[in-house]
């Protein structure tokens, strides 16, 4: 138990960016068990000191279903959970007032289409909103005639979010929800767009 705490004392010193402020790390730790409910407070835990110790590797450890569950990626700003189909990022943005911090959940599902959920949180895992990007590509104005038309003929997009570089920016790919036809067209992608955090929520970039 000592070590552990050892070890948690320097994750977080090694993590945060200045005193006072909470990271991606001090936030999954403190995750509520019923966000990620298949793996525990101690695991977490886990997971972060094994990724700070070795950058390179992904620190993963056994799920209640014993099926592999793998931190990815981990910096100030932004965390990359993987568990077979599901990938879980969680990304710190600036608020709307100095200083207000705010995180963003990103909840992506691999299935017959890759399809994301958002959900903005605090920094003490207060719910602030969450975002519907089927709703918010629906409302952008930056599309072709040609663009707009495709977009017509989808009754429910599906939207998969991506992340890259500047976490305030978010990489949108857009596809019609009937499944694949064929292999070849299991990556055609109809639309794709970015949005860009405002201090409140995503907006056309």
């Amino acid at each position: 138990m000592m070590k552990r705490s050892i070890l948690l004392s320097f994750v977080l010193l090694a993590c945060s960016l200045s005193a006072g402020s909470r990271n991606v790390a001090d936030m999954f730790i403190d995750m509520p068990d019923t966000i990620m409910p298949y793996i525990t407070h101690d695991q977490r835990v886990d997971m972060v000191n094994m990724r700070i110790i070795d950058a390179q590797t992904p620190a993963t450890v056994k799920s209640v279903f014993r099926s592999d569950v793998s931190l990815t990626e981990l910096t100030n700003d932004r965390l990359t959970v993987e568990c077979g189909q599901f990938q879980y990022t969680l990304t710190r943005l600036r608020g709307k007032e100095d200083g207000d911090t705010l995180f963003c959940e990103l909840c992506t599902v691999s299935s017959v289409r890759a399809t994301t959920s958002c959900h903005i949180y605090d920094s003490h895992w207060n719910y602030v909103r969450s975002i519907d990007f089927a709703d918010l590509v629906s409302h952008l104005s930056c599309y072709t005639d040609e663009e707009a038309e495709r977009l017509r003929q989808i009754d429910f997009p599906v939207v998969e979010v991506t992340v890259d570089g500047d976490v305030s920016i978010l990489f949108l790919d857009v596809r019609d929800p009937l499944p694949y036809k064929d292999e070849k067209g299991k990556n055609d992608v109809l639309l794709q767009r970015n949005v860009k955090w405002d201090g409140e929520s995503f907006k056309e970039n």
